[in-house]
């Protein structure tokens, strides 16, 4: 170790720290181009820069810092977070008896910033165990190496005296570049900053609004050109006495002399100067008011960017000196905690543990935990599910979604006695309602997800549509009511005809966007489902859009047309500003997502089956376990089905390949 090791560790044996936390930074100032000299404690004076660190170390300071264990179990790697570990406390919670783990690592990181290297003397009890960890002001740190080549670190305290440390004794974090200065790197912008600032301080102090020249046209004695000059000083000078009046005496004039600061581009100098330290920092110009051309998707992104660039480099910077110093040979680590950035977002926070849950990545159980919530009683809560019949994931990999025990067909079961296994060739032809929709529901359910995940991006399209459309029609009955005469009407019908003609292609291409993104995320779940790949949807989705503009054309004009007076067309548009996209919205989400199935199972030349999901109508239930096929629909044009007791029958009016069968019918079809 060295000669200086055992006389290190002799002098510090019993020093905390204790009495040298409260101290000015020196000042190793450089000089800048703009005229001001910059150091670390002066760095911190400049708005600007304070600003961006602000947001560097509150964002670090604001993650709990976890000792994550890390240990193989059966052959399956396993981490989880230990509380129990003694150095827990110190890191998570209070590093030392008067500064919390926030203050911790907000003062860590800003040492980094400013001085490029962050000290932290490690107070240990007899046993050697760690007791506490007190901040080293950077300022007063000199590290050398001792002859025999280990480091060591002097610091002078407040009496002046140094004070040896060794390795072992000093948490040393090193910042950026090898431990350079941000502030010394930056200089340049800080400078120009910090100049700025300064003039607009010395300009504002010391205001006449804007320099000027007092024109006197005779020659004034002494007393008189002082009290001249003190009279205007008096109520002029300075930003309390802006725009207040002036009065000139015996034909005196007065000239302006310099700009004002704006169009000196005094402003604009200021801006630059906080952009270019917020890129000296990684630091999202929004967060620091130095971006006011961003939109709301720009400054997501910047958010997002944040965290990749900005974050995490500071943070890995801090994990990997703690876990080389007190971890290297152990399974445990230190880590941030990055998901707490989302608990200031519920939206984001709730669709993060909904999808986890979903997934089967994490036990409810485990979600409540991450909001700091108590487990559920019983076991229910640690159960792995995914989403739909909330199963669990070991009888999914069994392929028996609800743990029932499986039935082997035996040897001389009788033919005509179907069976519920799942397994044999005329295993689904007799099935319940509920057998058959256990049997189906695990394979597609991520598909049939997709019907919640996309609704509120079918009502948005379904909004624009009505929205346009009553717009329009509402124009043009104020328009037609001007036209005094008893074709009013009539008129409004004729242009109605062509209005709607027209709208046919103004639909269609209004709802393309939107059927597009969903029809391919179906078609691709739907693929998944038969282990393929999915086949280019763009001319069935061209088809559909096509089709659909000329329903809903064409329901609306006959709708309108069927109506003599304007105030019975008004209430008609005003229902359908109230219910129509809704009603869209819910039609839309389930047709187009079988539609789009079978134009993938059809593409493979595959059959299909009816699955009624759980109670449904009789009409429904009639056509459950029903198959079909590219060339053979579930139902002919001119078939009849007849419903229960109470319950019309229904006429089909077009080949039935698809789900679903009426409004508010929620079957899906499935490959089997």
């Amino acid at each position: 170790m060295g000669i200086l090791a055992p006389i290190a560790r002799m002098i510090t044996r019993n020093w905390s720290g204790i009495n040298d936390k409260y101290y000015p930074l020196y000042a190793r100032a450089e000089q800048t181009a703009a005229g001001i000299d910059v150091s670390p404690d002066s760095a911190l004076t400049n708005t600007d820069f304070l600003a961006c660190i602000r947001v560097m170390s509150e964002t670090i300071a604001k993650l709990p810092a976890n000792i994550i264990e890390r240990k193989v179990v059966k052959g399956k790697p396993e981490r989880h977070k230990d509380i129990m570990h003694p150095l827990y406390a110190i890191f998570h919670d209070q590093p030392n008896e008067e500064m919390t783990a926030f203050t911790f690592y907000e003062m860590m990181v800003v040492d980094l910033v400013t001085w490029g290297r962050s000290y932290h003397q490690v107070v240990k009890t007899k046993d050697g165990s760690i007791n506490s960890l007190w901040r080293f002001n950077p300022a007063r740190m000199e590290v050398k190496r001792a002859p025999g080549g280990e480091l060591v670190y002097i610091y002078k305290t407040a009496d002046g005296t140094d004070k040896p440390y060794m390795k072992d004794d000093v948490l040393d974090i090193v910042g950026p570049l090898g431990g350079r200065s941000l502030v010394s790197l930056a200089k340049e912008s800080i400078g120009l900053s910090s100049a700025a600032a300064k003039y607009g301080g010395a300009f504002f102090a010391n205001d006449a609004t804007a320099g000027v020249v007092l024109k006197h046209p005779a020659t004034l004695r002494d007393k008189e050109y002082e009290r001249l000059k003190k009279d205007y000083d008096d109520s002029q000078r300075g930003a309390a006495n802006a725009r207040k009046t002036l009065i000139l005496e015996n034909g005196m004039t007065i000239d302006r002399m310099s700009l004002p600061p704006d169009d000196a581009q005094f402003l604009q100098t200021r801006k630059f100067a906080r952009e270019e330290i917020a890129g000296w920092c990684l630091v999202p110009p929004h967060l620091v008011g130095a971006n006011d051309r961003s939109t709301y998707n720009t400054l997501e992104q910047q958010s997002r960017a944040a965290i990749t660039n900005m974050a995490l480099p500071w943070s890995r910077r801090i994990e990997i000196a703690v876990n080389n110093k007190f971890f290297l040979k152990t399974p445990y680590r230190l880590e941030f905690n990055f998901k707490m950035l989302l608990r200031g977002d519920t939206a984001a926070q709730a669709n993060y543990l909904n999808t986890m849950i979903a997934n089967g990545t994490i036990s409810r159980n485990e979600a409540r935990a991450i909001e700091d919530m108590n487990p559920q009683d019983g076991k229910g809560g640690d159960i792995y599910t995914v989403q739909m019949a909330t199963i669990n994931l070991e009888a999914v990999v069994d392929n028996d979604p609800f743990g029932n025990p499986q039935a082997e067909p035996t040897e001389n079961q009788n033919a005509n006695e179907r069976c519920a296994c799942g397994k044999c060739d005329n295993a689904d032809k007799d099935l319940t309602i509920e057998q058959r929709e256990m049997k189906y529901r695990a394979a597609v359910g991520a598909r049939l997800r997709l019907r919640e995940v996309w609704r509120s991006a079918i009502r948005a399209m379904a909004l624009r549509i009505v929205k346009s459309e009553v717009t329009a029609i509402r124009k043009q009955i104020n328009k037609q009511r001007s036209i005094e005469n008893i074709r009013g009407i009539d008129e409004f019908k004729t242009w109605l005809d062509t209005f709607y003609k027209q709208g046919v292609k103004r639909v269609a291409q209004s709802v393309i966007p939107t059927f597009t993104a969903y029809a391919n995320e179906v078609g691709a779940a739907a693929a998944a489902e038969i282990q393929e790949a999915i086949p280019n949807l763009d001319q069935f989705i061209q088809d559909y859009a096509e089709n659909y503009a000329k329903s809903y054309a064409g329901s609306s004009n006959g709708q309108l047309q069927n109506m003599d007076e304007f105030e019975e067309i008004e209430q008609r548009l005003d229902e359908w500003e109230e219910g129509r996209p809704d009603k869209e919205t819910d039609r839309q989400r389930f047709q187009l997502e079988a539609a789009a199935a079978v134009a993938v199972f059809g593409y493979y030349t595959k059959t299909w089956t009816w699955v009624t999901s759980g109670k449904n109508c009789p009409l429904c239930n009639s056509m459950s376990g029903k198959t079909a096929s590219k060339s053979q629909p579930f139902l002919e044009k001119g078939d009849v089905l007849e419903g229960g007791d109470n319950q019309t029958p229904l006429e089909i009016f077009k080949p039935t390949f698809h789900t679903p069968l009426h409004r508010g019918c929620d079957c899906y079809i499935a490959v089997g």
